[in-house]
């Protein structure tokens, strides 16, 4: 998936954000690391440092969601993390976004921070950024 795929794709996922455009996937796809998950219907950005990954995106196609894209690309990240040597991955999602909350529970994500208010740009309310962390020791039992 090319940085205008992405960007667009992006685009209609994230309607209560800004989101990201051509040039930021570009950038951040040119950073050594940074790795990128692609499907035919959803991507997935994550940066590795040393022992931890952060996913910084993931976007699936509205009509696609719901089908276990978001569950594969989730297991296609922890797996490659846990063969490349990383331990823990974090991720940041919104309060208000229940699907992916949803998601990151069963695959194993635990609450262990909040950012009150973080989210407030196309939200009538502002929402937490919830960050959420994946042991991968742990993993084994949840997949």
């Amino acid at each position: 998936m090319t940085p205008t795929e992405m960007a667009a794709l992006h685009a209609v996922c994230f309607t209560n954000t800004r989101p990201w455009g051509r040039a930021e996937f570009e950038s951040l796809c040119a950073q050594k690391h940074t790795k990128t998950f692609c499907l035919p219907s959803g991507f997935a950005l994550i940066q590795v440092i040393a022992d931890e990954a952060e996913i910084l995106t993931i976007a699936i196609a509205p009509q696609a969601q719901r089908r276990g894209i978001g569950t594969l690309l989730c297991k296609k990240i922890s797996e490659d993390c846990g063969k490349n040597g990383v331990t823990k991955i974090f991720l940041e999602v919104a309060a208000d976004n229940h699907k992916a909350r949803g998601l990151y529970q069963k695959l194993g994500y635990r609450e262990i921070a909040r950012r009150a208010g973080y989210y407030t740009s196309g939200r009538e309310v502002a929402q937490d950024a919830i960050i959420l962390a994946q042991n991968l020791t742990s993993v084994a039992k949840i997949i």
